[in-house]
């Protein structure tokens, strides 16, 4: 019996790897679509490499404001917020709903498409 417990502690360990490996993938690449959205929007791109400020830079950008970017703090709440930020994100790189929702809800495919494509940054008014 304790061949399988052992066997099964490998197991988890293993799952735990796995995800946090994907986990730290997917952040590199979120964070190199919004560095490649930020120098087009004229923000240093290395502020997009560091956790919660490149989010507060997400809210200047979109021009959602500093009440957005506080809510992303917020149990639950966070999730509707952090779904407007990438709402208001796509639309100052005049994108659509399309391509909001894309972003809302795969943001490192949204953030990469809309850095190193065609989109430009249009400067987002304060909403």
């Amino acid at each position: 019996m304790g061949m399988e417990v052992e066997m099964a502690q490998e197991a988890v360990a293993g799952s735990f790897t796995v995800m946090y490996g994907m986990g730290l993938i997917g952040y590199v690449v979120l964070a190199l679509g919004l560095m490649k959205m930020f120098e087009k929007a004229g923000v240093t791109g290395w502020h997009a490499f560091v956790p919660y400020f490149n989010f507060y830079q997400v809210s200047q950008v979109s021009g959602a404001g500093l009440v957005w970017f506080i809510l992303t703090f917020v149990p639950f709440v966070n999730v509707i917020a952090v779904w407007v930020l990438m709402f208001k994100l796509a639309k100052s790189f005049g994108q659509g709903a399309g391509m909001g929702i894309l972003t809302a809800l795969l943001p490192p495919v949204g953030t990469l498409i809309m850095g190193f494509g065609s989109a430009q940054y249009q400067r987002a008014r304060m909403m």
